[in-house]
């Protein structure tokens, strides 16, 4: 209940959350999906980031026990990618139905968030590969190759994420960007 409170007070436009889901029991508020979307979305942002920077201090440090953490958060991240993907999907019908609100903005981030799970899939997948790896005691020389391509493909994976959350961010903060009042009579 305290949680719903603090979403609401966020977002006081009552065209942007509903009291109630439809059928909804007066006594249980839930949370709709552009709520959803909101609390999911920085997960694998912010996920990444972190396991990203273990597994290359893993790498710098050569301490394969990092390495493994730093992989595992990876797939970990990579499988909580496709919640924030899907929850923006279900979102997007009641977002662009609101005054103020750019399709061209929601457009954009759309597409920034199917390049970003796109990197995230492939990331989880060469991560596991890696971890996989692990179980092999003679791929040292293979586990080293891979590691790179790891960073490489984790980077990529989190530059289109802090992409698609910039783009995110355009959809209803664009007074904080320069393009004026995000709702018409907003501050």
């Amino acid at each position: 209940m305290m949680a719903y409170g603090l979403l609401k007070s966020i977002y006081e436009d009552n065209r942007t959350i509903p009291e109630r889901f439809p059928n909804d029991s007066q006594e249980t508020p839930r949370m709709n999906p552009v709520q959803i979307h909101l609390a999911l979305n920085h997960a694998p942002l912010f996920g990444i980031l972190s396991f990203l920077a273990l597994f290359g201090y893993g790498m710098y440090a050569a301490k394969e026990e990092l390495k493994k953490a730093g992989l595992a958060g990876l797939l970990v991240f990579s499988l909580v990618t496709p919640f924030a993907f899907f929850s923006g999907e279900k979102s997007e019908d009641r977002v662009e139905r609101l005054d103020g609100i750019s399709r061209e903005d929601i457009h954009a981030h759309e597409e920034a968030g199917e390049s970003a799970f796109a990197f995230a899939a492939g990331m989880g997948a060469i991560a596991a590969f890696q971890l996989l790896l692990y179980l092999f005691p003679n791929s040292a020389g293979l586990r080293r190759k891979t590691a790179w391509a790891v960073l490489l493909i984790s980077l990529i994976a989190l530059g289109t994420m802090a992409y698609a959350a910039r783009t995110g961010g355009h959809i209803r903060h664009g007074e904080e960007l320069g393009k004026g009042p995000a709702v018409p009579g907003g501050s």
